[in-house]
C-alpha cells in the first residue's frame, strides 16, 4: 500500500510538471551592444551583435549576458590592448545583468513604454547595483528594447590609464538594442 501511494505521488508530480502552463518568455540572442569611448586617439566604438537576453513578463525578470570577446573595435590598434590588458577577457569573459522591471510592460500597447530596471551588473568580477532606463515597444508578439547608460571602468576595477581618455572623462557610454521573440 505504501508503495502504491509512493508511485501515485511521483505520477501526480510528473503530471503537474509536464502539463502546467509554462511562463511566457521572450529572448534575443543577437542583441546589439555598442560601447563609445572618447579617447585621446579619437572616438572609439566597440560593437557586438551577439548579446543574449531573456525577459519573463509574469515576473518582470530580465537577464542579460554578453561575451566581451565578440566586441569589434573601430580602432584595431587598441582592440587587443583593451580586451586583454584592461578588460582581461580571458579572466572575465562575460558581462551579466540580472534585474527586474519596476513596472509591468503592457504587452497589448503598441506605444513606446519607458521602464526602470533595477538589478546587478557583473563586470570584471565586480557586481554593482544599477538602475537602468529602457524603452520598450511591443508589436506582434515581439518586444523591441533600447537602452542607454554609462559605465565608469574604475567602478569595476578596470584600470584604464587616465591619459587614454579625453579631458579625463573616464566614462564609457553603452547603447543596447534588442529584438525579443517568444520562446
Amino acid at each position: 500500500m505504501k508503495m502504491l501511494a509512493f508511485f501515485m505521488v511521483i505520477f501526480l508530480g510528473w503530471v503537474n510538471l509536464n502539463f502546467l502552463p509554462k511562463p511566457e518568455v521572450f529572448y534575443t540572442n543577437n542583441g546589439s551592444v555598442t560601447m563609445l569611448m572618447s579617447l585621446n586617439m579619437g572616438k572609439t566604438i566597440a560593437t557586438t551583435n551577439s548579446a543574449n537576453s531573456v525577459y519573463e513578463p509574469a515576473t518582470d525578470k530580465v537577464d542579460f549576458v554578453v561575451d566581451l570577446k565578440t566586441f569589434q573595435f573601430s580602432n584595431i590598434l587598441i582592440e587587443y590592448q583593451f580586451k586583454e590588458t584592461y578588460l582581461e577577457v580571458s579572466k572575465y569573459p562575460n558581462v551579466t545583468f540580472k534585474g527586474r522591471m519596476r513596472s509591468k510592460v503592457d504587452m497589448q500597447s503598441k506605444a513606446i513604454q519607458k521602464v526602470w530596471i533595477d538589478g546587478f551588473l557583473d563586470m570584471h568580477g565586480v557586481i554593482q547595483k544599477r538602475t537602468i532606463l529602457a524603452e520598450v515597444k511591443c508589436l506582434d508578439n515581439q518586444i523591441y528594447v533600447k537602452s542607454d547608460f554609462t559605465i565608469r571602468p574604475a567602478e569595476h576595477k578596470i584600470a584604464i590609464p587616465a591619459a587614454f581618455f579625453t579631458e579625463e572623462k573616464d566614462i564609457i557610454d553603452i547603447h543596447f538594442e534588442g529584438h525579443y521573440s517568444k520562446k
